[in-house]
């Protein structure tokens, strides 16, 4: 009677903005190509469960990333480390297309942990790490087009100034069941956060194509 869905995904992102430790910011600027030669390791997947008929589902989406080191114009070394823990409730509003076919209203309570390292080419390195929680609220849909193709779609936005000033979310794309419980996803994922806190800044813009592999148990 439940339906659980495990996907591992590559996330192909480009990341630009700023980032800040104890008043020194640097820009980050670090494209999917430079991003593989800086990367030191990522995990991500998305865990789904559903009980069969019913409204509701759980999901967890874990995302983390150590990069470094980058090379900015006027700073000689920045690393970054970034973990993101996102588990969410959906409920769902409507069905049709003989419940092949649905809206959701999600919202969740994000964990994110950032630390970031910058060596200045003149002064001392520049250490700090955050954790913080973010409040967020979203929807996301989903249509078949036939048995084995279909849509998505979703967008979510929290922090509301308690802790991010804003944090915003949108994916889309379209998945094909490889068999029928095996699925292909390839989406485009934009994140976009903006926080700050007593001289620790991370201004970004996380953006490019997902991949993910759906497991149906």
């Amino acid at each position: 009677g439940w339906d659980i869905q495990f996907r591992p995904y590559l996330w192909t992102a480009d990341i630009s903005g700023t980032a800040g430790v104890a008043g020194v910011e640097a820009p980050v600027d670090v494209e999917f190509s430079d991003l593989l030669d800086a990367l030191d390791f990522t995990w991500s997947s998305t865990l789904e469960v559903h009980k069969a008929g019913g409204k509701w589902t759980f999901l967890l989406d874990t995302f983390y990333m150590k990069l470094g080191p980058d090379t900015p114009s006027l700073i000689d070394d920045i690393k970054v480390e970034q973990a993101i823990i996102d588990p969410m409730i959906a409920y769902r509003l409507r069905e049709w297309n003989n419940g092949r076919s649905w809206l959701e209203v999600l919202g969740g309570v994000r964990w994110m942990y950032l630390n970031t390292e910058i060596e200045a080419i003149r002064g001392p390195r520049l250490e700090n790490s955050e954790s913080w929680w973010d409040l967020h609220v979203g929807l996301r849909m989903r249509h078949y087009f036939n048995e084995r193709l279909y849509g998505v779609a979703g967008l979510d936005y929290g922090g509301f100034g308690i802790n991010s000033d804003y944090v915003f979310q949108g994916v889309a794309g379209l998945g094909y069941h490889l068999r029928p419980n095996l699925t292909l996803d390839v989406l485009y994922r934009y994140f976009d956060i903006d926080y700050s806190d007593d001289g620790f800044l991370w201004d970004t813009e996380t953006s490019g194509i997902f991949l993910g592999v759906g497991f149906y148990f």
